[in-house]
């Protein structure tokens, strides 16, 4: 029943594939407007419309949600961003050997430094702020390799994240091969991987409803798949 939609006689293919985050959490919010009720030996879902109101669970509007993550992380990133700067600046006129300059700069990478942060959303409903986060924050990175790497004029500078993503999508299409897995070679460059390693090691969630807990972990697997 939820893999097929039925219109009349016809019936078309549901692709959740395709189904963004902010359909899920459209999804989300009808369904705690509903409550379980047993009434002698039968168990019904009847619509309850003071139930979300109740409990404060609201879905938030994506332009909403894009402002309060850039305001909150963008003075982190500039942070490290200008760090690495300066200290690029102050290491172009050190007489030191150049593979001794370069890396004291990797020691403080900003991309590097970027998937260090630990970002929560203590009351995360269906995931829709940490599947922006992880976006805004997979561009971030990303931008911030870039930019590193044009800022050393002095030198041939490569963020040491760059060898990293390049082991990870190894491993993957070595596990593949193993497998005999068909490899999707454009789920696999840079900002899938960045994304996935984001995933991984930066962002948590916490909410008092399981089943917000439970599409919140499908939302962000699907958002982050290899």
């Amino acid at each position: 029943a939820l893999s097929f939609e039925r219109d009349g006689d016809t019936r078309r293919y549901i692709n959740y594939r395709d189904m963004s985050v902010q359909q899920l959490g459209s999804i989300y919010e009808r369904l705690l407007e509903h409550e379980v009720v047993k009434q002698d030996d039968v168990i019904e879902i009847r619509p309850n419309v003071f139930a979300r109101k109740s409990s404060g669970s609201y879905y938030t509007p994506d332009d909403l949600v894009k402002l309060i993550i850039r305001e909150t992380l963008q003075p982190l990133i500039d942070d490290r961003v200008a760090a690495f700067h300066a200290k690029a600046e102050e290491l172009a006129k050190d007489d030191r050997a150049l593979a001794t300059r370069l890396g004291a700069l990797k020691r403080i990478d900003p991309a590097a430094a970027l998937l260090e942060l630990k970002i929560c959303d203590p009351a995360m409903g269906s995931g829709h702020f940490l599947v922006s986060l992880v976006d805004y924050l997979s561009d971030q990175i990303n931008d911030a390799m870039a930019d590193a790497e044009a800022t050393v004029t002095w030198g041939h500078y490569v963020s040491p994240l760059a060898s990293r993503i390049e082991a990870i999508r190894n491993t993957i299409l070595s596990n593949a091969e193993k497998r005999g897995w068909t490899v999707n070679e454009d789920q696999l460059n840079d900002r899938h991987i960045v994304r996935r390693m984001i995933l991984k090691r930066c962002v948590y969630g916490v909410d008092k409803n399981p089943m917000a807990v439970e599409l919140a972990k499908v939302s962000l697997w699907l958002h982050t798949f290899t």
